[in-house]
């Protein structure tokens, strides 16, 4: 009875190890993840890029009736395409539903970059070009675009440029030379 223990033992061990070519008589571990974990691979290969929105709703400052103070209108804007602080811009000065805005309908966004809490706002010639109001004007179009950017939390002071370069004054009577912020001492 011993022997036909002893031999089982050892047909058991040798049909163990057979077909194992690897060092130290181990078998390699599997080349494919398990069911459960490729699944969720092809699952996550299958979901659909992230959609941008197509609109936003964007808080716009204009001045009040008599042109001594900002009022602020929530507004639903559509992108169509534009980064959403130059469509915020674009839509302060397209103006519409009431308001009175100071910016020249002249001027075009050429675009706004944001770096480290400053944005950089370039607009045409024209915003100098045709501007045509006083300190109290030009107060109120400085307020109503560094107030409608920085409602967005990412933005804490705006810089002006015309065609790219860096301007210091709209018609001279605000210093722009530095970056501005928020401007709420101008709010209704």
């Amino acid at each position: 009875m011993k022997n036909y223990f002893l031999a089982a033992m050892l047909t058991g061990l040798i049909l163990a190890t057979a077909g194992c070519d690897s060092p130290g008589g181990q078998t390699p571990p599997p080349q494919t993840p398990p069911a459960g974990q490729e699944t969720q691979k092809t699952a996550d290969d299958k979901q659909p890029p992230k959609e941008e929105p197509k609109e936003i709703t964007v808080r716009l400052y204009y001045p009040n009736d008599d042109g001594t103070k900002l009022l602020p209108t929530e507004r639903r804007i559509q992108l169509n395409g534009q980064d959403r602080y130059t469509a915020a811009v674009n839509a302060l000065i397209a103006n519409g539903q009431g308001r009175y805005t100071i910016i020249p309908k002249q001027t075009k966004v050429n675009g706004v970059t944001v770096k480290n809490g400053t944005a950089k706002v370039d607009f045409s010639a024209d915003l100098q070009k045709y501007f045509v109001g006083g300190s109290t004007g030009e107060e109120m179009l400085v307020g109503s675009v560094v107030n409608t950017l920085t409602e967005f939390p990412e933005i804490t002071a705006v810089e002006f440029y015309s065609d790219g370069k860096k301007i210091e004054t709209i018609a001279g009577h605000s210093d722009l030379s530095v970056p501005t912020k928020r401007m709420d001492e101008l709010l209704q």
